[in-house]
């Protein structure tokens, strides 16, 4: 005990995520965007796991090519909750045929309808966040510990909704997700009343 040594495993940050894939990019002489690396941050909703595990097709392609947005969406399959931020992005410009055909993409891609809603759940609370705090985007990813374009992507969605239609939208979202572990009704059917109330 005396001579032992305490390792951290603390998850790391957004922050620190970005560090390290700027890193490799550095250590393999490719340049790529800021705007770029965000968008493919937020392809695969900041997970280091994803995020480090499909930087070698980057890498790769990089050597000889320029890397930009359509190159991420023609190697790179989306997170599914990087399609929540699209969801509750065509919600708030009252889309609602967009925000049904995001939600039949995720349905067919074999994503569960109680998963959805989590996400969603989750979006919300970051947007309640974001509202209440009222915070520049560089000090709300300092405070929250997530990635800057995040921050941004919260903050530019919350500014276009009342802090009680954000309540109400989690509120409504909550109450999905009771039922749809308490009943059998139809969870497409679920989602349509939510969409209904929300555009």
């Amino acid at each position: 005990m005396k001579t032992a040594e305490n390792v951290d495993f603390k998850p790391l940050d957004e922050r620190q995520i970005l560090q390290i894939v700027k890193k490799r990019f550095l250590v393999a002489d490719i340049s790529i965007e800021d705007a770029v690396l965000n968008y493919y941050f937020r392809r695969l909703a900041f997970n280091l796991r994803l995020i480090i595990n499909n930087l070698d097709k980057l890498l790769l392609y990089g050597q000889n090519h320029i890397i930009d947005n359509h190159v991420i969406d023609f190697l790179i399959a989306p997170e599914s909750t990087e399609s929540a931020f699209d969801l509750i992005e065509a919600i708030n410009q009252k889309k609602p045929g967009k925000v049904l055909k995001i939600y039949e993409e995720l349905i067919d891609r074999g994503e569960a309808p109680i998963r959805i809603n989590a996400l969603l759940l989750s979006q919300y609370r970051l947007l309640i966040q974001a509202k209440s705090l009222k915070l520049n985007d560089q000090n709300l990813s300092r405070l929250l510990h997530i990635h800057p374009y995040r921050a941004k992507l919260a903050n530019q969605l919350a500014s276009l909704k009342t802090f009680g239609e954000l309540s109400n939208s989690f509120l409504n979202l909550s109450d999905i997700e009771l039922k749809l572990k308490s009943t059998r009704l139809d969870p497409k059917m679920l989602f349509e009343i939510f969409l209904s109330k929300n555009t």
